[in-house]
């Protein structure tokens, strides 16, 4: 083809196929310049704000608002404050003026992580938690894929920056999820302990309970269970025994929210939310999501009853793409954790090169928080959930093609 000929349909499809569209050189630079473009817009913000409020009225780091006011509250002595949502807001609004409400619908675990915080101005306070769960992040990447290549990929993931301009935890329950499952097979015990830290945001860690039961991860799995326990038990001591109480009766109130998109459907990536995009009602939404949960259960305990050492990274990759999937609730910045499979998925090809589509796959997801939203919001087209389905099944493919049977597994279950 003669260079600058533009592509006809089935030489574009090849070229989609085979990922040649990605030589190493050109994705570096597509990264670099997607890093600029992101430090200029946050430092376009910083200097647009006034006292960390923007120009928009809305503080810097949106969502870590409720973060900040709920550690400050808890430092005083007033935990169960941010359970209460007009009393919340009058909290809020008492320290940062007449922003939006921001509610705290995490339990006292997330709470007593980032009670410190509290001690320190808004925008200190949000520099120093994303920073810290950035490099928590970052170091996950590298176990995984080491060298520059996953740190990179991580600087330039439109979820980072979506998950930077919410001042959100995505990064957290990225490093959290990383290094406990890539720590599985060498320590199983300080695995589990990581993955019971992840409790934070407990409906992204629905499947971790199936796949490390049909994994036969024992020590994992007591260990997770007792640090999820024990943690639970110091926010208890720190806050004392009603914040779990303050906690459970907010989650009614909390799921109502959910349900009658107080928080836009078309930030969500979930099945449910995509269904009610497209104007499902509310029982049908939760009937498909509930059996999306069903399934993806089925598949991880299939999967997982694989036992083969050399398959562990394509056993975690599928675990990770399935999670947003069983998840009711799960944002758009909260698919940094797809960074995750992407970056074992990359990591196994270098040893066994890469199969068909699985570039263009894992771009699409890579690139789907810039997309997703506002398709969802302005065309009410929801591609979330289908795109992360078509990223699992190749994911899935290539687990098949390296040895994983997934008809014999059915077959001893």
């Amino acid at each position: 083809m003669v260079k600058g000929e533009a592509l006809g349909p089935v030489a574009f499809i090849a070229v989609l196929r085979d990922g040649s569209w990605a030589a190493g050189a050109r994705l570096r630079s597509y990264a670099l310049v997607a890093i600029g473009v992101y430090l200029a817009a946050a430092i376009g913000m910083l200097l647009l704000a006034e006292n960390g409020i923007g120009p928009d009225g809305k503080p810097i780091g949106t969502d870590f608002a409720s973060f900040w006011n709920a550690a400050r509250l808890a430092l005083a002595g007033q935990a169960a404050v941010p359970y209460d949502m007009l009393a919340f807001a009058e909290a809020q609004r008492a320290a940062m003026g007449q922003i939006p409400f921001y509610a705290f619908f995490y339990p006292p675990t997330f709470l007593l992580m980032v009670a410190p915080l509290g001690a320190l101005p808004y925008l200190a306070a949000l520099g120093g938690f994303l920073g810290a769960t950035f490099l928590l992040a970052a170091a996950a990447a590298n176990r995984i894929l080491p060298g520059r290549d996953g740190v990179i990929l991580l600087l330039a993931a439109p979820a980072g920056f979506v998950a930077l301009g919410h001042g959100q935890n995505a990064f957290l329950l990225m490093g959290l999820l990383g290094f406990g499952l890539a720590l599985l097979g060498q320590r199983p015990i300080l695995a589990g302990l990581l993955l019971g830290l992840a409790s934070i945001k407990p409906q992204l860690g629905l499947l971790l309970p199936v796949a490390l039961i049909a994994g036969g991860q024992w020590r994992a799995l007591i260990a997770a269970g007792l640090g999820a326990v024990g943690f639970a038990g110091c926010a208890g001591v720190a806050f004392g025994p009603d914040i779990w109480q303050a906690f459970l009766d907010q989650m009614p109130e909390a799921s109502l929210a959910m349900r009658a998109g107080s928080v836009p459907w078309g930030k969500m990536v979930t099945l449910y939310a995509g269904l009610r995009v497209l104007g499902a009602g509310e029982i049908l939404a939760l009937t498909a999501q509930g059996l999306a949960l069903l399934a993806m259960a089925c598949l991880l305990a299939l999967v997982w009853r694989d036992r083969d050492p050399a398959r562990a990274p394509l056993r975690a990759a599928i675990l990770v793409a399935a999670t947003p999937l069983a998840a009711p609730v799960a944002l758009d910045y909260d698919l940094l954790l797809m960074l995750l499979p992407m970056l074992w998925l990359t990591a196994h090809a270098r040893a066994h090169g890469i199969g068909s589509w699985e570039i263009s796959g894992a771009a699409l997801i890579y690139l789907l928080p810039f997309i997703a939203r506002p398709l969802a919001l302005h065309l009410g087209l929801p591609i979330a959930p289908l795109a992360l389905i078509l990223f699992l099944a190749l994911l899935v493919r290539r687990w098949q093609a390296f040895g994983g049977t997934l008809g014999q597994r059915a077959g001893a279950l």
